[in-house]
């Protein structure tokens, strides 16, 4: 599967918003879950503006997303979100090393992610650690989070 990737505009919020919708129901979570996780997989204009959001293109569609917010030498992995028909074909892969590229040239040191935990197996293939849990929404619910030296 040929990939191309490119920063996003902010006129694909709305887009992108319905691709994290898209990949995280495809894990089969509860839906009164979704209400609690509206916010957080809502992509703004304002987000693409002020971070850095990289679309993956096949065949001039968007089929994935990546976006990193950085404080100081440490990255963190916002959102990663692939078309669920996408998955498993390289376009997680290919958006998580033009990631790590963009943390190379900027001296960037670490790479933190707070994944779902259908992801995590994901992440450490592509060399993160687990370094420990956080709270999620809902209560109890833990999200696994794994760093990946750059």
């Amino acid at each position: 599967m040929e990939i191309s990737i490119r920063r996003a505009s902010k006129t694909e919020a709305e887009q992108l918003s319905g691709i994290a919708l898209a990949a995280k129901k495809n894990w089969n979570y509860p839906e009164p879950w979704f209400k609690l996780w509206g916010d957080m997989l809502k992509i703004t204009p304002e987000f693409i503006l002020n971070n850095n959001v990289w679309v993956a293109d096949h065949n001039n569609q968007i089929v994935g997303f990546a976006a990193i917010s950085i404080n100081e030498s440490v990255a963190e992995l916002e959102h990663m979100w692939i078309i669920p028909k996408h998955m498993r074909k390289g376009v997680g892969e290919n958006l998580i090393k033009k990631v790590i590229e963009y943390c190379q040239f900027n001296g960037i040191e670490k790479l933190r992610i707070e994944s779902d935990p259908n992801a995590q197996i994901f992440y450490e293939k592509m060399g993160a650690k687990l370094i420990g849990y956080v709270e999620s929404k809902p209560k109890p619910r833990k999200l696994p989070v794994l760093e990946l030296e750059i």
